[in-house]
């Protein structure tokens, strides 16, 4: 009786994780691949039809095949980097055609608010594959300055104010 490898049912996997086809069994004394190779795995780099040839130690010869489908990831978006000014918030948006969400404590919304810098990241998972994204915030703390007490000046009269850092620009 011959030994007969098994390939495993066909299969639909994400296109971004290594995709390693293993002729289970014992005893086959060689491998035959549809690809040429000759070892008892092989890497299945596209979508298609793989199929294997084995001889067992008795010189039976038998062989499976699978059908392998390589679903790409789907699109996640935070969009670039940021700042937030003090006092502030910013709705943080999960670009995607995608329904399921994560985000990094555990809500589900597409959209995240934040009134804090940090580091915020999202997951998306759409049955196969999942993506993710992050966004940096970073804090732009408000300039305070002092211009002087309020004065008061009449029509015609002109008031001189001193600024002296120069880090920033008076509009």
């Amino acid at each position: 009786t011959a030994i007969v490898p098994d390939l495993g049912p066909d299969t639909t996997l994400c296109q971004s994780s290594p995709t390693l086809i293993n002729a289970v069994g014992s005893g086959f004394s060689s491998y035959s691949w549809s690809n040429f190779a000759t070892t008892s795995q092989i890497f299945a780099p596209a979508t298609g039809l793989y199929w294997v040839s084995t001889i067992d130690s008795n010189g039976c010869i038998s062989g499976d095949s699978i059908n392998i489908t390589l679903h790409t990831p789907p699109f996640i978006s935070l969009g670039a980097d940021t700042t937030l000014c003090d006092f502030d918030s910013l709705i943080i948006t999960a670009a995607s055609s995608l329904t399921n969400f994560q985000w990094q404590d555990g809500s589900s919304l597409s959209t995240y608010t934040t009134t804090i810098p940090g580091i915020f990241w999202v997951s998306v998972n759409d049955g196969i594959c999942s993506s993710s994204d992050t966004i940096q915030v970073l804090n732009d703390t408000i300039l305070g300055f002092n211009i002087g007490n309020d004065t008061t000046i009449c029509e015609g009269e002109l008031l001189t104010v001193l600024f002296t850092d120069t880090n920033y620009s008076i509009l």
